[in-house]
């Protein structure tokens, strides 16, 4: 199975092209720079060098790797929720469906979503609640999601939408919560 693979080179992207190159899938990994992506060399893994906002080169190299399938984890700028943001991350996501959609033979994409898109800012979160458009972060990925499941049901693209909730592990930005108490433990200082 061909395998096209979004935000390959970012924290959960770096984790999932690993589980993926172990189960023996042929990975097409649309990175910006090769040489930044370096780490995520495999013997199934091929990069394709190119950029979401240019449509044009993107719709001929997915052509060109042929995807059965895609994950989509592509979303720069977090933690940077802001409209111009989240717009520019959501055409981008757009652009790419229609491209799998209309012109490769791709039958399912994988997304990832965010607990986020709940609206919640305490409590417990249930995957049965109703989302509430709170942000322009999570009007992005509902309207992302929404979007893709209308384009599921006039063309044989399956949605399926995974929703994160705060991880954190090996690779995390080194300026997030969970490193910065690491860190400032492991150096004896107080954290921020």
């Amino acid at each position: 199975m061909r395998v096209l693979v979004t935000g390959s080179t970012g924290f959960v992207g770096g984790h999932v092209v690993r589980a993926l190159s172990s189960c023996g899938y042929e990975l097409g990994l649309l990175v910006r720079d090769v040489e930044k992506a370096g780490g995520l060399k495999g013997p199934n893994n091929v990069f394709l060098e190119g950029d979401l906002d240019d449509v044009r080169s993107l719709k001929q190299l997915l052509k060109e790797f042929v995807p059965d399938s895609c994950v989509h984890l592509a979303w720069e700028g977090i933690p940077d929720y802001s409209a111009g943001v989240s717009y520019r991350n959501l055409s981008r996501s757009l652009n790419l469906a229609e491209i799998l959609a209309r012109e490769t033979p791709c039958k399912k994409i994988v997304v990832s979503g965010s607990c986020l898109e709940y609206g919640k800012t305490s409590g417990v979160c249930e995957e049965s609640d109703s989302v509430q458009t709170a942000s322009y972060f999570a009007w992005a990925k509902q309207t992302l999601y929404n979007y893709l499941t209308l384009l599921g049901r006039q063309s044989p693209l399956q949605t399926i939408w995974f929703r994160l909730f705060y991880i954190y592990g090996p690779g995390q930005r080194l300026n997030a919560l969970i490193p910065s108490i690491v860190r400032s433990s492991m150096n004896g200082e107080i954290p921020d």
